[in-house]
């Protein structure tokens, strides 16, 4: 058992996703494509523009 202890910074989603300084643009859509967000995208529930709280704090644990 590995627990998850994943790294959130206050700022955008989009700015926590490309924290590892991705710029090529088809690499980061297939990254939010495998890491699943799509469906939180569809539904509304989630932006690549919205604010996150230090730790993501203001995201569920499996939004996190």
């Amino acid at each position: 058992y590995k627990a998850q202890d994943p790294s959130v910074f206050a700022g955008t989603l989009e700015e926590n996703l490309r924290v590892s300084g991705c710029k090529d643009q088809t690499r980061f859509s297939q990254a939010v494509w495998a890491s699943g967000l799509e469906n939180e995208f569809k539904s509304g529930r989630m932006s690549l523009g919205m604010d996150l709280a230090e730790r993501g704090s203001n995201i569920s644990g499996g939004q996190r």
